[in-house]
């Protein structure tokens, strides 16, 4: 007798399903019996005919049955098994050795090919095989959806990497070179700076854009590399809302843009602040970018007892419906000019998505051309922060 019980493989049996077809009821229930100590479940069926109708409503891992049967064969069986499922395990019993059995069987890539009557070693073994054979092909699955999730973490990493070097050669290359001829300007004619206020306001506009780009650039590799720390606590919407709006003020002035919240009174999520804050900064400064003097900016609320909706609403130039995915593609999103010509490298609103799923929440954009964008996010809600210093004390 084979030993079994040390085998991984007969382990490994106890957790499949056996369809076992025999016509024969004086041999189908001793072999069904002596099955049923060493699987985890077993079918038996009487003919081909039930056997299929078996097979079709029940999870089979390895199909055990006789050849010579009424209504249907066991090959014939075979045969409208192998058209849905080419790969079951299958073990042919038989008491004849006939060579055109042999031959069709094989035809059909059956397994095993025991004689009976059966000898419970050998149809042991050509379990075992069996269960083998599946986890060999199981263990390959695994090593292969291993390998795809590996590749396409490579090509993730390899597209991270492209647009890191497009963002520093270009879109930092560009305004510090500008950056660099005015300091050049200044050396050598200090007081020309008196007569061009315009090279001052270049010069506030190049830091500007260049510490922004900075921020998300430094939060963006902390986030590939899992190193930026997340400290969730409760943060009130309305104050950062606030606060933004402040920090965009000159920028939505010189647009003559008005920017307006809508969110009127506290409204407490569960989130990192500066990961929110960011969310908004960058939200809110896309849509100055994009929005045309005397165009408007709105930030709204809804809330449930468990999440928050912020919306960042714009009268801008809009997306066409085409580029809207490729906005939030690493190795595809690209910066555009906005409507006062200013520069963006595409990865804010990339960061802005990225931060929030880390938050738990889900953001998404949609777009008319001509007419504006409206980014909406949620975010967990939180009870009032002096509701929770109230039940401290």
């Amino acid at each position: 007798m084979v030993p079994i019980s040390d085998s991984d493989d007969a382990k490994f049996l106890k957790t499949l399903t056996v369809l076992y077809v025999e016509d024969d009821a004086s041999a189908r229930e001793p072999a069904a019996k002596f099955l049923r100590r060493r699987v985890g479940t077993v079918i038996t069926a009487a003919n081909g005919v039930k056997g299929l109708e078996a097979f079709r409503t029940h999870p089979v891992d390895i199909l055990v049955t006789d050849i010579l049967m009424p209504e249907m064969d066991g090959l014939a069986m075979v045969e409208e098994i192998r058209k849905v499922q080419e790969h079951l395990p299958i073990i042919v019993t038989t008491a004849f050795e006939r060579t055109d059995y042999l031959i069709r069987a094989i035809e059909l890539s059956v397994d095993k090919y025991v004689l009976k009557p059966i000898a419970s070693e050998r149809l042991v073994g050509a379990l075992l095989d069996c269960a083998h054979r599946l986890r060999s092909d199981a263990d390959l699955r695994r090593t292969q959806d291993d390998l795809q999730l590996a590749m396409r973490q490579l090509e993730a990493l390899n597209a991270n990497k492209d647009k890191f070097f497009s963002i520093i050669s270009h879109d930092l290359r560009s305004p510090l070179s500008s950056f660099f001829s005015l300091t050049q300007i200044l050396e050598r004619d200090p007081h020309r700076l008196m007569a061009r206020p315009e090279l001052a306001k270049h010069a506030r506009e190049s830091a500007q854009y260049l510490l922004t780009l900075l921020d998300n650039l430094l939060s963006w590799a902390l986030l590939q590399q899992g190193a930026l720390t997340i400290s969730l606590e409760p943060v009130d919407v309305a104050a950062l809302t606030s606060g933004n709006i402040a920090l965009m003020a000159s920028v939505a002035q010189e647009k003559n843009i008005a920017v307006k919240s809508l969110i009127d009174q506290p409204l407490w999520v569960h989130a990192d602040s500066n990961m929110l804050d960011a969310v908004l900064r960058n939200l809110l400064s896309n849509a100055l970018k994009f929005t045309r003097p005397s165009g408007k900016v709105e930030i709204a609320a809804t809330s449930t007892s468990e999440e928050v909706t912020v919306t960042v609403k714009d009268t801008g130039i809009g997306i066409p419906d085409s580029s809207v995915p490729k906005l939030f593609r690493i190795e595809v999103a690209h910066g555009r000019l906005g409507t006062a010509k200013e520069k963006g490298s595409g990865l804010g609103l990339i960061l802005c998505r990225e931060f929030v799923e880390k938050l738990g929440g889900q953001l998404w954009l949609e777009s008319v051309v001509d007419q504006g964008t409206t980014v909406s996010f949620t975010v967990t809600a939180a009870r009032p922060l002096q509701d929770l210093q109230e039940e401290r004390k």
